[in-house]
């Protein structure tokens, strides 16, 4: 089945939001001397590390801080990388992701699935790593559309 693309409708907007909110009070717990406005994959590592490492309630806490540390690498994406938020439905069924170069290849993430597959193994430290590759599936899906685009039609090669 191919992805079907749609925009997040004002509830999924408010959760996307509310999630982030989330995510800048994790920070704050994880470094009380930092700014929680500064929301890195590798501060959002850091965050997400001393909640998995610290916290009381965290099987009561896992799904608002999946979404919260997925949201906030999601909006990371949008805010400076060229990716824009949406719903994406598959075969897999329906969920909010970011999505790059929507004409040319559809880059796509599923920040909170992401995260929640890295909280089932207690993994730690993957946002970064994650996010180079993200960033260079979004290069390379680019690359070779643009030298598509300069090749002669009768050149396939």
């Amino acid at each position: 089945m191919k992805p079907k693309f749609s925009q997040p409708n004002q509830a999924e907007q408010e959760w996307i939001a509310k999630s982030i909110a989330h995510a800048r009070s994790l920070i704050a717990a994880s470094d009380p001397d930092g700014d929680a406005c500064d929301m890195t994959p590798g501060v959002l590592d850091v965050a997400y590390r001393q909640w998995l490492t610290n916290g009381t309630d965290i099987n009561e806490q896992a799904n608002d801080v999946v979404h919260a540390i997925g949201f906030a690498f999601g909006q990371f994406l949008v805010d400076n990388d060229e990716f824009e938020w949406t719903l994406v439905t598959d075969q897999f069924g329906t969920d909010l992701g970011v999505r790059a170069l929507p004409s040319m290849g559809d880059v796509l993430v599923c920040p909170a699935s992401m995260v929640a597959k890295r909280w089932e193994t207690k993994e730690t430290d993957f946002l970064v790593p994650m996010y180079r590759a993200v960033i260079d599936q979004r290069d390379s899906v680019r690359k070779s559309w643009e030298s598509k685009e300069t090749k002669p039609w009768w050149k396939p090669w």
